[in-house]
């Protein structure tokens, strides 16, 4: 029998009583997310926001910016142009303020949490309204879900969250109209085409919605129709909309393993080790779901062991096991239990991107935000309607699911309140990971503002000269610590530990090269530029050039490192090894038209005015936004002026 009844299919009773308590909920969760608008930008923040001047030129509504803002996330070949504008749109209302941006981002955890709560409704039997509204509230308070909203750019993964949600919503609703003989085949494909276009221009992982969709179909539609007719579209519907993609998704990764390993080349892990690691992190996913431990959670989570074999660490076999046989009881109880079926399966499948194959970093709280419905939905609903229950634990399961609820928010207002003060969230990210470089070298960048802009200067530099080298201690990965050391010793005129830049000159051209080690001497490069460091040219020069002998430097990360070499050597009147700086830049990121225009320029003033008309060109076929079009035009005129 399929899990719904043809009553159950449509709304549930008592339908106007529940959209208060939604209401109500959704006010709850605003006033509890409050304290912590009040926060800064975070990590990846400065990359995509802060340091992005396609972003940051956009300054008004003017179409040509917002389309080169909107393409400007650049580490990916998709560009998450949808979340990209939004973004953008944020810049052109209220600058680089962050208060702005976090309070969209919790307008979108609200909308994706009025939109489950609709699903929920949907899958759930007749009226079992009520436990709806507890799987939403759990949902919207549960604290592991709050880097996904004060977090700013994981406003890609909460808006594609919320498309995917709407398409599930439009699809269900589609599905039940057909099984009630009426029209429902428009819904259900605007549920994919729609839902999952907007949901995989947000992010990546909307890609997921046609296996969500087909887990929906399997284990709580089951195929069911009113006529033959409709069941052989809706099979149809499946083979070419779902099951397709996903095939055709599949055959690209075994065609063509070489795009999947090269990720793997900046990384300090094996895909290998990136499986057997990824077991023992879907079980912390899976415990901090059902029974958070906010001590436990963080930004970063960069501490973890890897696990290098089956029983290093020993909890490595006993997680692929549980995973195993999780998943084996989901397909066993699919018919005696459809919804534990649909909410362990649809976990699995939310993890399915980013917690494989894919060359991402190991663990990030925000995989978790959809995900975590398909355990919290299952977790409710048989703890509101126990199967089978004596009245006793027909009592005692509410009384739990509403201390569960008093727990979750509890918690997410308790970090709600530490995300809401910068130096606060990093003491106790310290406290809490005492082994993440990335959380002490946060914290040593706090204690540095701390010490330029306040009292107790040389206190305070104390404290971050001893979490940078706390970092150092726990980093084999990255190089933040040694360049946030060096950084400080240049901006006080102090001289340079020899033996510090001996260390970043042995392992700089060593693979792996990790990513945030490129943008440390980015910035370093640009604190000289800027007349903050008192850096010697041969100093960073020694460092460009050993970084530059990393074989893992290519691509867009190479062109950058060559155009903060051509800046340096213009500054230092030397034009002509800024020419052969900058033309390196372009055969390594031909496709940045900004390389192109540094090549050109210095072309211009070295009297090369064929070459520099041939980069100009370069740049202007190169610049699809039109972001360029300014400085190409004006460069064409500098072209043009006699000397």
């Amino acid at each position: 029998m399929p899990y719904l009844s043809r009553r159950s299919s449509g709304p549930p009773p008592r339908r106007g009583r529940l959209w208060p308590g939604l209401a109500a909920l959704l006010l709850v969760t605003g006033l509890i997310y409050w304290p912590g608008l009040s926060g800064g930008f975070l990590f990846d923040d400065t990359v995509h926001l802060q340091d992005n001047p396609f972003l940051t030129r956009a300054r008004d509504w003017d179409l040509r910016q917002l389309w080169a803002a909107a393409l400007s996330y650049g580490h990916f070949p998709f560009q998450r142009p949808l979340s990209m504008a939004t973004l953008a749109a944020n810049h052109v209302v209220g600058g680089l303020a962050p208060f702005g941006y976090k309070l969209v981002n919790l307008a979108i955890h609200l909308a994706t949490g009025a939109a489950l709560f609709a699903l929920t409704r949907r899958l759930l039997p007749g009226g079992a309204g009520p436990v709806a509204l507890a799987v939403t509230a759990g949902w919207l308070l549960h604290p592991f879900n709050l880097a996904s909203v004060l977090y700013v750019v994981q406003r890609m993964n909460s808006l594609s969250a919320l498309f995917c949600v709407l398409g599930m919503l439009a699809y269900a609703v589609g599905r039940q109209r057909q099984w009630q003989g009426r029209p429902g085949a428009a819904l259900a494909v605007s549920g994919l085409l729609g839902g999952g276009s907007l949901a995989f221009l947000s992010k990546e992982n909307g890609a997921l919605l046609p296996l969500f969709l087909l887990l929906m179909e399997v284990l709580l539609f089951r195929f069911r129709t009113a006529s033959a007719p409709a069941r052989r579209w809706l099979l149809g519907f499946h083979a070419l909309g779902t099951a397709g993609p996903l095939a055709l998704g599949l055959a690209f990764l075994v065609a063509r393993p070489d795009w999947l390993l090269a990720g793997y080349a900046s990384r300090d892990f094996t895909l290998a080790e990136r499986l057997l690691t990824e077991a023992r992190v879907l079980w912390f996913y899976i415990g901090e779901t059902l029974v958070p431990v906010t001590s436990r959670m963080g930004l970063y989570h960069d501490d973890i062991a890897l696990s290098t074999g089956l029983l290093t660490p020993p909890t490595t076999l006993p997680a692929l096991a549980g995973l195993a046989a999780l998943a084996g009881l989901a397909v066993a109880l699919h018919r005696r239990a459809p919804l534990f079926a649909w909410g362990v399966l649809f976990f699995f499948a939310g993890h399915a991107m980013e917690s494989t194959v894919v060359p991402l970093e190991i663990v990030h709280e925000h995989r978790n935000y959809l995900p975590s419905y398909g355990l919290l939905l299952p977790l409710f609903f048989y703890l509101l309607r126990p199967p089978g229950a004596t009245p006793l634990l027909r009592r005692a399961g509410p009384v739990l699911a509403g201390l569960l609820l008093l727990f979750y928010g509890a918690g997410t207002a308790l970090r709600a309140s530490v995300w809401g003060n910068d130096m606060e969230r990093a003491l106790l990210a310290v406290r809490s990971h005492p082994q993440s470089p990335r959380s002490r070298v946060e914290l040593g960048q706090l204690y540095a503002l701390l010490a330029d802009y306040g009292p107790n200067g040389d206190r305070y530099r104390a404290l971050a000269r001893e979490q940078f080298r706390a970092a150092m201690d726990h980093d084999r990965y990255t190089l933040n610590g040694q360049f946030a050391l060096v950084a400080m010793d240049s901006k006080e005129g102090k001289p340079l530990d020899p033996a510090l830049l001996a260390q970043l000159r042995d392992r700089l051209p060593r693979p792996p090269l990790a990513p945030a080690t490129v943008n440390s001497l980015i910035k370093l490069s640009r604190c000289r530029t800027e007349g903050t460091c008192q850096l010697a040219l041969e100093t960073l020069e020694a460092l460009f050039e050993a970084i530059l002998r990393n074989p893992g430097l290519q691509g867009q990360p190479r062109g950058q490192v060559l155009a903060e070499m051509t800046q340096q050597r213009v500054l230092q009147g030397d034009l002509e090894g800024a020419l052969r700086a900058a033309t390196a830049a372009v055969q390594a990121n031909p496709a940045d038209p900004q390389l192109h225009l540094n090549q050109a320029n210095l072309l211009i003033h070295l009297g090369q005015p064929e070459a520099a008309r041939a980069a100009i060109d370069q740049a202007d076929r190169r610049d699809g936004t039109g972001f360029f079009a300014e400085r190409i035009a004006a460069q064409r005129q500098l072209l043009a002026t006699p000397p």
